[in-house]
């Protein structure tokens, strides 16, 4: 920490922002309190000229010239209502209107009459993590391990070209917790085949930085390890071969489920000791791991409820242990195996299901078996049910390939204790059996009409916005 501060003196960047109250210049001396994200200003005669609202969680403020007037500047969470996108089925490209996500915000304050106000402020900053003010109108962004700088021309800000300051490994604490969960992993039969081929690297280096950025990493392993891979696969029976262990390791998973119609009890004893090697939990029917993150228990449980199965686990033992795990922990996920495959829609089952889960104290239920994607449902500001992810990497051995099989999502939920819990996914393809991208299907950017539940989907319309990919889906009118 004396090597970084020596390094902020040094380049004349303040290291971190105010995260508390102070002092500062505006067109006369104001006092700014900053408490629980919540920012006020105070003339130092007492009224109050500024207070942020309640959506917002502010981390931190400092004063900065621009167009040569003094201004503050002030960094802040803010839950948007705005994420929008389109998710791939046989029939096409259908949108699933809108989701909530937890964006980071820049806005400058500055005087309007005998108040402060917002003169200029940022759209959602997709990807920041870190601010830093560069004297006296510059600011420096950090996303991951790079950093960037800018500078206000006027009222607006520009990209400053050339090499920015080393601040990655600074750390700063934005209360946000980053989960990222998959779909169905097939890691034998031809999948298996084709990693030997093509190199880890090669099948998952263009999506490994989704699942690196987060903070937690689930999904659900369909085919478990085995002490016996001279036995033969089928299209029911089939398992992954032990050196593929290394794609669970290289794309950093924490949890995945092995409670799924594949994973028979020997199988899944072995797998979970040869899981646990690489500090992975392999979860079984019914088997939870407790997970601490950036200073947030989450309780990650499993669950096998293919068709039929259902109504034997809305049972009071399974009330009584859901809430038990929710009373220990801030977040409960729920990785279950259920609906009907290759059916793009949820069944009455799996709803009936999701909604009993809800209403027992989990935030998250996040599925998987249809091996197609199914909606992403937000259901209040604390529960999210995606019905299916579809596939991850999956040969479909047996099957014939479609459009719908050969595309997955990577939900992404992301928590903040005053803000909640929101959603969004990202589009994959599969490709060569075993290669995972982002989509870029040229339909990808096709407008489309919004669709919320209840309704049949429809034909694109001239009125319609372009998305680049599906960011989920919501309730209500």
């Amino acid at each position: 920490m004396l090597l970084a501060s020596l390094l902020f003196a040094l380049l004349g960047v303040s290291p971190v922002m105010h995260r508390s109250g102070g002092a500062a210049s505006l067109d006369t001396e104001v006092d700014v309190a900053l408490s629980r994200g919540q920012l006020e200003i105070h003339d130092r005669s007492g009224p109050r000229r500024y207070r942020s609202t309640p959506d917002m969680v502010v981390l931190g403020w400092a004063p900065i010239v621009v167009a040569e007037k003094r201004a503050l500047l002030i960094w802040f969470l803010r839950r948007d209502e705005n994420e929008r996108g389109v998710v791939p089925h046989d029939s096409g490209w259908m949108s699933y209107g809108h989701t909530p996500w937890i964006n980071h915000h820049l806005a400058l304050l500055a005087p309007r009459g005998p108040a402060v106000a917002a003169r200029w402020m940022s759209s959602g900053l997709q990807g920041v993590d870190a601010v830093w003010v560069d004297p006296p109108s510059g600011i420096l962004l950090r996303s991951g391990r790079e950093v960037h700088r800018f500078a206000f021309s006027g009222w607006q800000l520009d990209r400053v070209p050339g090499v920015a300051p080393p601040l990655a490994d600074v750390a700063v604490e934005t209360g946000l917790l980053d989960i990222a969960s998959v779909g169905d992993i097939m890691l034998g039969r031809g999948t298996a085949r084709a990693l030997d081929h093509l190199g880890l690297e090669a099948a998952f280096g263009e999506v490994r930085p989704w699942l690196e950025r987060a903070d937690l990493r689930v999904g659900n392993l369909e085919s478990c390890f085995t002490s016996d891979e001279t036995r033969p696969e089928g299209l029911r029976s089939f398992f992954a071969p032990r050196r593929h262990l290394g794609a669970l390791a290289l794309l950093r998973f924490d949890v995945v489920s092995l409670a799924n119609n594949h994973c028979d009890a020997p199988d899944a004893a072995f797998s979970r000791a040869l899981l646990m090697t690489q500090g992975i939990e392999g979860l079984t029917h019914t088997a939870s791991a407790r997970i601490l993150r950036r200073g947030v228990a989450v309780e990650v449980l499993a669950l096998r409820a293919l068709p039929g199965e259902a109504d034997g686990l809305m049972t009071r033992e399974r009330a009584a242990q859901l809430e038990r795990l929710a009373r220990g922990a801030e977040l409960v996920l729920v990785e279950v195996h259920w609906g009907e495959e290759l059916s793009p829609e949820p069944t009455a089952e799996q709803r009936r299901l999701g909604a009993w889960l809800l209403q027992h104290g989990v935030s998250a239920v996040l599925g998987h078996h249809p091996h197609v994607v199914q909606p992403l449902e937000l259901v209040s500001p604390s529960g999210v049910i995606a019905f299916s992810q579809g596939n991850f990497v999956f040969d479909q051995e047996g099957y014939t390939p479609t459009a719908a099989t050969q595309r997955g999502a990577v939900v992404e939920l992301r928590y903040h204790r005053q803000l909640g819990l929101t959603a969004r996914t990202r589009a994959i393809d599969i490709t060569h059996r075993a290669v995972v991208r982002p989509t870029r299907s040229r339909r990808a950017g096709r407008p489309l009409r919004g669709r919320r539940r209840g309704d049949r989907p429809r034909a694109p319309g001239p009125s319609a916005t372009r998305w680049p990919g599906w960011s989920g889906w919501t309730t209500g009118s």
